[in-house]
C-alpha cells in the first residue's frame, strides 16, 4: 500500500538531508488500538509510523480489518508538492490496547492527543490522518 502524507517543512528538508546523505532512516511501524470497554462500539485501530532519526511520526486511523504489514509512504511538503520522498515500513505485530469510554471520535481524539504529549516528550512531532475513507 502507497500513502502520500503532507509533513511541515521543517520536517520535510531535515527527511530530504537524512536521504540525500545516503543515511537510512530508522523507521518502525505498529498499531494502536481503543476499545470500548463496554464492547458497545467497534474499537478505532491507528497504524503509527515512527521515523527515529527523522524526529517525528504519522498515526494512520484504518479500518479494522486493516491487515497491510508494509507500507510505502511518500512524504511533501507545501514547498516541494511534487517531490515525494518514499520511505518503505514494515508494521510489527507490536499492538498497544486502551480501553477508553466514548464514541469514536472521543477515542480517536483521546489516542491522538496521548501519543502526540507521547512523542512531543521525546522531541518528536505527531501527525495524525484518516484512512478510512
Amino acid at each position: 500500500m502507497q500513502v502520500v502524507c503532507m509533513i511541515e517543512n521543517e520536517d520535510y528538508w531535515n527527511l530530504n538531508s537524512i536521504v540525500s546523505s545516503g543515511k537510512e532512516v530508522d523507521s518502525y511501524g505498529y498499531r494502536f488500538v481503543a476499545g470500548d470497554p463496554s464492547g458497545s462500539a467497534p474499537p478505532v485501530t491507528i497504524v503509527v509510523i515512527e521515523l527515529a532519526n527523522a524526529t517525528f511520526s504519522v498515526g494512520f486511523i484504518v479500518k479494522d480489518d486493516f491487515t497491510e504489514k508494509e507500507l510505502i509512504l511518500g512524504y511533501i511538503c507545501q514547498q516541494a508538492p511534487d517531490k515525494q520522498i518514499p520511505i518503505k515500513t514494515t508494521i510489527s505485530d507490536e499492538v498497544k490496547k486502551v480501553q477508553y469510554e466514548g464514541n469514536e471520535l472521543q477515542r480517536i481524539e483521546y489516542v491522538g492527543l496521548s501519543l502526540e504529549k507521547f512523542y512531543e516528550n521525546r522531541g518528536a512531532k505527531f501527525y495524525l490522518l484518516d484512512l478510512r475513507g
